[in-house]
């Protein structure tokens, strides 16, 4: 089994955790004990992150609710998870996710999610409604520009060929198009260069199903906020 950049200073024991851990998704639970019964909030990460972003808002969120912090498939610690393996689709992120709930025995819970996060929100109101009390969608890709549709074609094309580094700038300019966005740019890029590099080129072939998952999702009654850099929507 490779290890990843994220454990190249891991400690013996800490690796050997890592490589022990269940093919069930990473997440860290907080439990809200001042209330009866709260609800459960999900918090989604975004690409090249991991659940410890949430680190600002869980103070708040722990106030009102039971929170879950998932980590995605191919990020930290989930690089090496065998069911991700070759079997990997944003369907199959959003199941993932669902299994993570049933075995916390959480039947419905409120969702909030940031960029490639809220993307997987959209598939998990298409896939399991019936799971889902609400959604807060945060930087959410309701489709590409012309510019992203290009440097999207350009990158699936020529991926084999271009160097490592360049493909994340790429990605994050296809995922994160305008100026205003240069500083988000950065921080992913940062990130991004602790996932596994075979980890990495699945969740770029998989930007070409993103479009799809905005697709109809009008119809299904699910209430969501959407949350942009310059406007807000509710649904």
């Amino acid at each position: 089994m490779i290890l990843c950049n994220s454990h190249r200073y891991l400690s013996k024991e800490r690796k050997e955790e890592i490589m022990s851990l269940p093919n069930l998704l990473h997440h860290q639970t907080y439990l809200n004990k001042k209330k009866a019964n709260p609800p459960w909030v999900v918090l989604l990460h975004g690409i090249g992150g991991n659940s410890t972003i949430w680190y600002k808002q869980l103070k708040k969120f722990k106030r009102h609710f039971h929170v879950i912090a998932i980590d995605l498939p191919g990020h930290y610690p989930n690089e090496n998870l065998q069911e991700w393996g070759n079997d990997y689709s944003l369907e199959k992120c959003a199941d993932m996710i669902i299994q993570v709930l049933d075995e916390k025995g959480i039947k419905k819970a409120h969702f909030v999610g940031i960029s490639l996060g809220s993307v997987l929100i959209h598939q998990l109101v298409k896939r399991h409604k019936d799971r889902v009390y609400s959604a807060v969608l945060g930087g959410m890709i309701l489709r590409f520009n012309i510019l992203s549709q290009i440097l999207l074609f350009l990158g699936h094309g020529l991926k084999r060929f271009l160097p490592y580094m360049w493909l994340y700038q790429l990605f994050a300019h296809i995922m994160m198009p305008k100026k205003n966005h240069k500083q988000a740019r950065l921080m992913f890029i940062n990130e991004a260069k602790k996932m596994c590099k075979n980890e990495f080129y699945k969740w770029f072939k998989l930007t070409k199903d993103v479009q799809a998952t905005s697709k109809n999702i009008e119809a299904y009654e699910v209430p969501r906020l959407y949350i942009g850099e310059r406007r807000s929507l509710v649904h």
